[in-house]
């Protein structure tokens, strides 16, 4: 449970850092980006999506390096 968890959050704030760096270098070019709109359509989801799919994805590899190898 430990390396999962830390697995998860390792992954939230990359996706995190990714998200908002993306959102600041759009603001920096000159666009016009309200951030709240951003936040809700675009950097919250992107985050727990990003989250919860490699949760998964690590879960089901695992199962198959332990499956190949057993």
């Amino acid at each position: 449970p430990g390396v999962s968890s830390t697995r998860i959050l390792m992954v939230f704030v990359a996706a995190a850092a990714n998200s908002f760096l993306q959102y600041f270098v759009i603001a920096a070019t000159g666009l016009e980006v309200n951030f709240g709109d951003a936040l809700v359509r675009a950097i919250l989801p992107e985050i727990l999506l990003t989250t919860l799919v490699a949760s998964y994805t690590m879960e089901r590899l695992k199962y198959c390096a332990l499956k190949l190898f057993a």
